[in-house]
């Protein structure tokens, strides 16, 4: 009785502790960070002209083809770039199955308005050997397997540190690796201290599949997830390596609906990627069994089939790109907006689209920064919705 009066204690002074950071988290940005990198913390002024609706072209992504074969540029195949609040900065691990056999992590650093990799991928004969661990890594370099992330990377704070988080367990590692892989852990990766390499937690039975949605929750520390087959919610602790709770009944996510935090209200919201339709999210954090899905009314129209949001803070818009217009879901009125977008480009490439879910928002620029889709694909782009 002492052990578990102990571990209710300690479970409440966890709960406070991570909602007092939650309030820092939305008063400063600057206080969870270390001096030095508060510093860097600064708008790029290249950025600092653009006008409302209007998109910078940062130029052409180019990267190592270390898969024979494949495009390098395919690591953005239904995959999404998250953006690294503590070292301003978007990464994406992505690829697989049909696209590049990269196992590397990609960044794009805002002060630089460059990609760089944060390790080297692995190289095809690498990939090809047969030692993968049960838990979806390379033994020989504990990179995980290629896969498509979907909306299932995270970008969790965690005692100050960031870290990725990949829940994607989709097998197919990809043209190098011939085998279907079992993939029954999430992957973490400290960004903090890329030196350190990726880590993998205990088995877990992952019952939301791939293609499904995730959402790092600050106020609790603890992810959220959907599944696009079955329906359920799963709250996931990344300390612990655990699934806290599993909560049945709850109408899944179509397959790369886009599940989004919104700091005001501190609920979760989804968007149906094929009907459009949104969804809230009334998290309970002291009863996860009391947690509900309500459907919400918008008003406007609704944009077409699309995968690509993001949150903009300054605006308090959730949006996306198609069809060379911008589509904004206003959060306090709940109504669908349209923008036509200015692209400013010296090759006279056009923002139109985005390649899959790569797009995510920079709070300090006040800029979304997507890879664009078709007609001019794999221009890094720079998109401002409104000063």
């Amino acid at each position: 009785m002492l052990a578990i009066a102990a571990h209710n204690a300690a479970k409440r002074w966890r709960t406070r502790l991570r909602r007092a950071l939650f309030v820092v988290y939305l008063g400063s940005t600057a206080l969870l960070l270390s001096p030095a990198t508060a510093d860097t913390m600064k708008p790029n002024p290249r950025l600092a002209g653009l006008g409302d609706s209007e998109a910078l072209d940062l130029g052409s992504y180019e990267c190592e083809t270390r898969v024979p074969d494949l495009n390098c540029r395919t690591i953005f195949d239904y995959s999404r770039i998250n953006y690294d609040r503590l070292h301003q900065r978007f990464v994406i691990f992505g690829g697989g199955h049909a696209a590049t056999g990269r196992t590397d992590i990609d960044a794009f650093d805002m002060q630089t308005l460059e990609w760089r990799s944060l390790y080297p991928s692995m190289r095809c004969e690498e990939v090809a050997a047969n030692d993968v661990d049960p838990r979806g890594f390379h033994l020989n370099t504990r990179h995980p397997v290629a896969r498509h992330s979907y909306d299932q990377n995270v970008i969790a704070e965690i005692d100050g540190q960031a870290w990725l988080l990949m829940f994607s367990n989709e097998g197919f590692a990809g043209h190098c690796h011939k085998r279907n892989v079992k993939i029954t852990s999430p992957a973490a990766f400290p960004l903090n201290d890329p030196d350190v390499g990726w880590t993998f937690g205990p088995k877990v039975n992952q019952h939301w599949h791939y293609a499904g949605s995730a959402e790092f929750d600050p106020v609790s520390g603890y992810v959220i997830l959907l599944s696009h087959r079955s329906g359920g919610l799963w709250v996931y602790d990344p300390v612990g390596h655990t699934i806290i709770a599993t909560l049945k009944g709850m109408q899944p996510a179509s397959d790369s609906a886009t599940l989004t935090f919104n700091p005001r209200d501190r609920n979760l919201y989804l968007i149906d990627r094929k009907s459009l339709n949104v969804r809230r999210i009334t998290l309970d954090r002291d009863d996860w069994q009391k947690t509900q899905m309500t459907d919400v009314a918008t008003t406007g129209e609704k944009p077409p089939q699309m995968r690509n949001f993001a949150y903009d803070s300054r605006n308090h818009v959730i949006g996306g790109i198609a069809d060379g217009r911008f589509y904004s879901l206003d959060l306090d009125g709940y109504e669908w907006r349209t923008h036509a977008i200015t692209s400013r480009s010296e090759t006279g490439a056009r923002l139109h689209s985005v390649h899959s879910h790569a797009i995510d928002y920079d709070p300090v620029n006040n800029v979304f920064i997507v890879m664009s889709g078709k007609p001019d694909r794999w221009h890094t782009w720079a998109y401002r919705y409104r000063r």
